[in-house]
């Protein structure tokens, strides 16, 4: 297990690979990681996209976020700039997970993942129900937002 200094979240093993769970409740709209890696042009497998900005998307490395894993259905959280922020009520040992569909986009605001795979809950590439049906897409989390101050150099 690997715990945050914040006291937020941790990473465990959990036989499919390593998860972020929540180490303490957290209400609608608080940030439950404060994402601190560098910020990159470069997407990854483990890289969380943080915004967008006229030479494309931005990416961030964090040692915790890249434990984050997908989920199209009922994710915890959503990716505001450099923060991940509760979207509904989360009980202290459930994962952290957000909508990879919902966030990873390219310059022109299409679904871009750098390692493609199918969703296990839908069977479906994931982003390809955004595809199909636009009003899927939660309306608080921009496809592309303001990253003053995110982007690198």
């Amino acid at each position: 297990m690997i715990k945050d200094a914040e006291g937020n979240v941790f990473a465990v093993e959990t036989g499919d690979g390593m998860a972020l769970f929540a180490a303490r409740s957290f209400r609608v709209g608080e940030i439950v990681h404060a994402m601190n890696g560098s910020a990159t042009r470069q997407r990854t497998r483990t890289s969380i996209q943080i915004g967008c900005d006229d030479k494309g998307p931005i990416h961030v490395e964090d040692d915790f976020g890249r434990f984050t894993n997908h989920n199209g259905r009922r994710p915890t959280v959503c990716v505001d700039g450099r923060n991940l922020v509760a979207i509904r009520w989360i009980h202290k040992d459930r994962q952290i997970t957000f909508d990879y569909g919902q966030n990873e986009r390219d310059a022109d605001g299409e679904v871009e993942i750098a390692a493609p795979f199918i969703d296990s809950q839908t069977d479906r590439p994931v982003g390809d129900l955004l595809a199909e049906d636009p009003s899927l897409e939660l309306s608080i989390v921009p496809a592309c937002f303001d990253t003053a101050g995110y982007a690198p150099a």
